[in-house]
């Protein structure tokens, strides 16, 4: 018969009953309240009542109120009784040899003399629980009780030792050293290995008072390690009476089979891993560090003992701050605790995990280590660095944008750090680049957030120019590994535009000579495109002549045949125009032509004008001039003839 007591304060109250082992046990897992315990009871007392089987009785209801309310964390030991499943005595026939006892004689069990000379001792074999070697249990004592003392002889007064030895002699064989040797060896019945002739407890047997039962500690050589590695067998004890050496009857217990009277009580306590779960580092910035602790608790029963290892981390960024690649040893009295810290250093983005195994006499377990290595990633998003072809006079502009694609931000340290920083510059020679404002000098970006660094092209002259824009970042490389980095940009464009030409220089004299009064004259001016850029579009290469008009103090004695503002000359083609000068006033004429073009500037806009110098002479027709002539001569001949007493 066996009795479990319950062990946990915090434990649920149960009943099994199993007919096949013909025993009843109460368990524990967790609370149950007392009304439910009383439902239970009720329900089993009809078995109990013919069961051989001992519950023995314990303050239930308090036990679940303390564990509902959490009086208590620390569990209680618990305690096995067992009876023996066979006892008998040992006699002796010889100076040194014991025979069994069978028959009718032999359903019980002697220790002592009961005549002169006889010596008798009794042994007694138990069936050892097999939860008794449960890795996590710690046998903490054993106490061995035997009931219905029947002292018998007048010598007791002064008491008795009764020793309790291991049972390690073959049967019908005792070699000892002498009838009254204290401590002798017992008969192995069930041949029981170890070593022989070991004391495992004592007490003293007084004859007066006579006690209902004695109980014997069995505390010494190892007794309680024998008990685990029995579990699931039989192991057997013997009992010896230390004899006064006289021939009075010495007999101490005379006992029988009966129910109780031969007890083997093992009290024990469970260890328990307790951790403290799953550990997650959070968002942690590329650079810097995290710290988490598991900690292994032994949550078990009071004396219990938690034994076993915690394990390294396979995960480079996850290290245990020491000893960082060994596996750390630990041994915990109940309640106590060990801890084991380990340090989250990521190295690029993303997220890193280890399980750390812990193994334990109780229960073997994985913790989870999870972390997110952050950092704030540049991106190129697009890069438009060839503006390609640029009228001379106008503008283009060139863009590199970038993105912060990171998660820096997220984990929760100050912009100074966690954004997209650097610097942007422009190197090179040419004045025909600059960047925009926000485009040069220091940056910072938050997650996501998008910056263009825009570099205006405006060529002044015909060609191709580069200038080199750098990204100098200092975190965020595009490796995720939150490093600095240099991105180099060359910006490329090319100058194009109509280049004028004219058959007479610009600046220079257009003569048109003499012109007779009444008459006109007419000279040529051909206007050409003769850009040597290579792009024939219109509003690139073309050249408008968006006007032409004369200037000076003779201006509305010229003009130009047929020219209508606002014709393009298309690259290589040329313009013919007619100047033509109207004589009308004797003496010298001076203008200038101005034409007004798109050069230098966008399509069809005012850009450069090109003048010329426009000189003439009007002077009388010949045949006016000898008219006037004899006019004047007749005149003089008229003027004699009216004065004919003119003598002179």
């Amino acid at each position: 018969m066996r009795v479990i007591f319950l062990r946990q304060q915090s434990e649920i109250l149960g009943q099994i009953y199993d007919k096949q082992v013909d025993s009843c046990y109460l368990i524990g897992k967790n609370a149950l309240n007392c009304t439910l315990f009383q439902d239970l009871m009720f329900f089993f007392l009809p078995l109990l009542n013919d069961m051989k089987n001992i519950v023995v009785s314990l303050p239930l209801c308090l036990a679940t109120m303390a564990a509902i309310l959490g009086v208590s964390s620390q569990a209680q030991a618990g305690s096995l009784t067992t009876e023996a499943t066979n006892s008998g005595t040992y006699l002796r026939t010889g100076s040194t040899t014991f025979t069994k006892v069978t028959g009718t004689n032999g359903s019980g069990y002697l220790t002592g003399r009961v005549v002169a000379n006889q010596e008798n001792r009794s042994y007694f074999v138990f069936t050892i629980d097999p939860d008794m070697s449960k890795a996590n249990r710690t046998i903490l004592s054993a106490v061995l009780t035997l009931a219905n003392p029947n002292p018998q002889g007048a010598d007791l007064s002064t008491g008795r030792t009764l020793s309790i030895t291991n049972v390690t002699t073959a049967i019908n064989t005792l070699t000892t050293g002498g009838t009254n040797t204290v401590n002798q060896g017992v008969f192995n019945d069930l041949g029981v290995t170890g070593t022989g002739n070991q004391v495992y407890g004592t007490t003293t047997v007084a004859s007066t008072p006579v006690v209902s039962s004695v109980a014997v500690n069995l505390n010494q050589n190892n007794i309680l390690t024998t008990i685990k590695n029995r579990a699931g067998a039989q192991l057997a004890f013997g009992s010896a009476i230390t004899l006064n050496g006289t021939a009075v009857n010495q007999s101490i217990f005379s006992g029988t089979t009966a129910s109780n009277s031969r007890q083997l009580t093992i009290n024990f306590a469970d260890a328990f891993l307790g951790t403290n779960g799953n550990q997650q580092f959070g968002n942690i910035l590329i650079g810097q560090s995290n710290n988490k602790t598991v900690t292994l608790t032994n949550t078990g029963e009071v004396g219990s003992t938690l034994t076993g290892a915690i394990g390294p981390s396979s995960d480079p960024t996850i290290l245990s701050s020491l000893s960082p690649g060994q596996t750390v040893n630990f041994s915990l009295a109940s309640g106590a605790s060990q801890d084991r810290t380990f340090i989250y250093t990521p190295t690029v983005r993303g997220s890193n995990q280890t399980t750390i195994g812990v193994l334990s006499n109780d229960i073997d377990t994985n913790i989870l280590f999870t972390g997110r290595g952050v950092a704030p990633e540049n991106e190129i998003l697009q890069s438009n660095t060839n503006v390609g072809d640029v009228r001379i006079g106008t503008s283009k502009t060139a863009t590199v944008q970038v993105q912060n694609i990171g998660d820096g931000n997220t984990s929760g340290q100050a912009e100074v750090i966690s954004n997209l920083n650097g610097t942007s510059s422009l190197g090179g020679s040419s004045v025909n680049f600059q960047a925009t404002s926000g485009s040069a000098g220091n940056f910072s970006l938050t997650d996501n957030q998008t910056r263009n660094f825009d570099i205006v092209y405006t060529p002044t002259t015909h060609g191709t120019e580069s200038e080199l824009l750098t990204l100098a970042f200092t975190n965020g490389s595009d490796d995720g590994t939150n490093q600095s980095q240099t991105k180099n940009f060359s910006i490329t464009g090319t100058g194009v535009g109509p280049a004028f030409q004219s058959g007479s220089p610009p600046n220079s004299t257009l003569d048109f000579g003499q012109v007779d009064i009444s008459k006109t004259k007419m000279l040529d001016l051909v206007v050409s495109n003769v850009t040597q850029d290579e792009s024939s579009v219109e509003s690139l290469t073309g050249l408008t002549i968006l006007n032409a008009f004369f200037e000076g103090p003779d201006a509305d004695l010229f003009s130009l045949l047929n020219f209508m503002p606002g014709v393009v000359i298309a690259k290589g083609n040329s313009l013919p125009l007619q100047v033509l000068f109207n004589a009308q006033s004797n003496g010298s004429k001076n203008a200038i032509l101005r034409i007004v073009t798109d050069q230098g500037v966008a399509f069809q806009q005012v850009g450069d004008s090109f003048t010329y110098n426009l000189t003439a002479t009007a002077v009388p027709e010949p045949s006016s001039l000898l008219g006037m002539g004899i006019f004047v001569t007749t005149g003089m001949l008229l003027k004699r003839k009216r004065h004919p007493f003119n003598k002179g």
